[in-house]
């Protein structure tokens, strides 16, 4: 069968966004799909948009034109799929999902309350003590206090709102503790887990049953994955399934895990595709390509047999774009052009 789709990434200039497209594109080369890639960001300099069917500006989620501006793209496009690529889209998409699904769009997100899950950090660990999983003690600012006595130092200082890896800081001691603490305007505090860290994607078809998992061993460098390695990692994987299968979320979730005596401690559920998404595609788990064929072609798919035993390393890359094409982008507020890259080594 010949799976044609057009598809739109949200916040092409992002990590997330980036590897999305990247897996997508990859389905086209290496299974022959005929899926069209457009993408959105918030700025001009995003190397998403040049490199894509077509690119568009959009305000930030947090606009109150940023629902009808997608919208309208995505229908002056014939878009069927929207994937957000970005933290601050996903509580805005998932109260939203109604209205593109009712112009034949679907969103690739959960309903509000699943979403909240994982973008609410606080309501992360509420939900991970209530289920009986492993969890590190976190509080809020006003009970700093006793979690220092209940854990001592060093402790996690991070963001309340959004997922992923960006803005968390590490406090040794109460002078730390309070410096990062007004450095962030929602903060939550986290006891610091010690141990190898690893991020499993959970798949989860529309009718709620469990695709498969895939775990990677990593090393961050400023909140991205830098290294990487594919194996089973039964123990972490199996974990995160269970996890993932509570939510109630259907397409990605992205668990982030910990391993240490007490066996595989979680601390952070994304509800999205990871920054590792082409990775993962790389070893034929492609998670975009998947959930494409079960949302437009009503595809099950279960058990992937992916590849395993395989290391990844990442590195910079360049794209140059004319500055007269970025004029016409801010002029327009979309732009069909694809820059040049050079694959240096």
């Amino acid at each position: 069968m010949k799976y044609k789709a057009k598809i739109l990434v949200t916040a092409g200039g992002g990590g997330v966004g980036q590897s999305i497209i990247k897996a997508i594109k990859l389905a086209n080369v290496r299974y022959g799909r005929d899926y069209k890639i457009y993408t959105t960001d918030i700025r001009p300099l995003s190397a998403g948009l040049f490199r894509v069917e077509k690119g568009f500006l959009v305000p930030p989620a947090s606009s109150p034109d940023y629902v009808d501006k997608l919208l309208n793209i995505a229908q002056s496009e014939g878009v069927q799929v929207l994937i957000p690529g970005s933290d601050p889209e996903l509580p805005v998409l998932a109260e939203n999902k109604r209205e593109f699904a009712n112009d034949g769009i679907i969103p690739l997100v959960g309903e509000p309350q699943s979403v909240k899950i994982g973008y609410d950090k606080w309501r992360t660990f509420e939900f991970l003590k209530e289920n009986g999983f492993n969890y590190p003690e976190t509080a809020l600012p006003e009970n700093v206090n006793a979690l220092v006595e209940k854990v001592g130092f060093p402790l996690l200082i991070k963001p309340r709102y959004g997922s992923g890896s960006v803005g968390i800081n590490v406090a040794r001691d109460e002078e730390e503790l309070r410096f990062f603490m007004s450095r962030i305007e929602e903060p939550i505090v986290q006891e610091y887990i010690e141990g190898e860290e690893y991020t499993t994607g959970v798949l989860i078809d529309k009718d709620g049953d469990l695709v498969g998992s895939i775990t990677l061993k990593r090393e961050l460098k400023k909140g991205s994955t830098f290294r990487a390695v594919i194996d089973d990692f039964k123990d972490v994987r199996k974990a995160a399934e269970k996890i993932a299968l509570k939510t109630g979320l259907i397409g990605p979730v992205n668990i982030q895990m910990r391993m240490t005596e007490m066996g595989p401690i979680t601390f952070e559920i994304n509800p999205r595709f990871s920054g590792t998404t082409v990775v993962r595609a790389y070893a034929e788990f492609n998670e975009p390509d998947i959930m494409i064929r079960n949302l437009l072609y009503d595809e099950k798919v279960f058990n992937v047999n992916y590849r395993k035993g395989i290391a990844m390393v990442r590195y910079l890359n360049e794209l140059f774009v004319e500055v007269e094409k970025l004029s016409e982008l801010e002029k327009s507020g979309w732009i069909r052009y694809s820059g040049e890259i050079y694959e240096w080594f």
